[in-house]
């Protein structure tokens, strides 16, 4: 199967998201084009959204396709909310991954953030090519390239140079073991590292722990400001012995 008999065109790569209902159930698939006509290959979507009623009968397979951009592999639109899909496909080698999709207008300006944390996860360059309201390229390092952002549908072409991803992140190599080793150290050092929090000195001291409303502190009142009602501003100093506890030792507050 080839485009090669439609009229002229720049060598592009080209990706297709479609559907198609058949006997069988609905196939929520992409599928990926060469320069030359030549078809690549499909992927079925592995989430589909289904309080929408969607369902995606060919769903479980990653492929990962040479062009003459890099290895590249497809999800489709609700695969960027989970974490496996893009992580598979990084796994497989894919340099970047392209997805088709089609949000909602109420969610135009939020939902692009999926694919900027798929990015990070797996250091891939992500390209989300929306029907009408978000679209965006993101590089490896979650720095978004290009985009479009808009509440009411419209036609964007985004241009630009990308990086290619290395898919080597741990999270790509390591899959739901990087999460449950992060938990694990978590827990690890929440039970067994002790606070320092009112330990003795080795002299029989012990610690102090300073007022939470440092503002009233005459050491540092200068260095805390509030420019209004919802933001917080503080410059980092040093509290001099100008403000002591009484009994507290003069070399804790050096």
């Amino acid at each position: 199967m080839s485009y090669a008999h439609w009229p002229p065109r720049p060598a592009l790569t080209w990706l297709m998201g479609y559907n198609v209902i058949t006997a069988e159930g609905r196939r929520n698939e992409a599928t990926v084009f060469a320069p030359d006509g030549a078809f690549l290959g499909v992927y079925g979507k592995e989430h589909p959204t289904y309080m929408r009623g969607e369902e995606s009968i060919t769903s479980g397979t990653f492929p990962v396709y040479d062009t003459s951009l890099g290895k590249l592999g497809t999800i489709i639109c609700y695969d960027f909310a989970f974490i496996d899909s893009a992580r598979d496909v990084a796994a497989n080698g894919a340099r970047i991954i392209a997805a088709p999709s089609w949000d909602w207008p109420a969610i135009a300006a939020k939902n692009y953030a999926h694919p900027l944390f798929r990015a990070v996860e797996n250091r891939v360059t992500l390209i989300k090519a929306d029907c009408g309201y978000n679209s965006v390229i993101i590089d490896p390092y979650g720095r978004i390239i290009d985009r479009d952002i808009s509440p009411e549908p419209n036609v964007a072409i985004l241009v630009t140079d990308v990086p290619l991803g290395r898919a080597n992140a741990l999270q790509t190599r390591l899959g739901d073991w990087f999460g449950w080793l992060s938990l694990a150290g978590m827990v690890f050092f929440t039970a067994f590292v002790p606070s320092r929090r009112g330990r003795k000195r080795k002299d029989g001291s012990e610690t102090v722990k300073a007022p939470t409303d440092v503002s009233s502190l005459p050491g540092i009142a200068g260095l805390v400001r509030r420019p209004s009602d919802t933001t917080l501003q503080i410059c980092v100093g040093r509290i001099t012995s100008r403000w002591r506890r009484p009994g507290m030792r003069r070399d804790l507050l050096k």
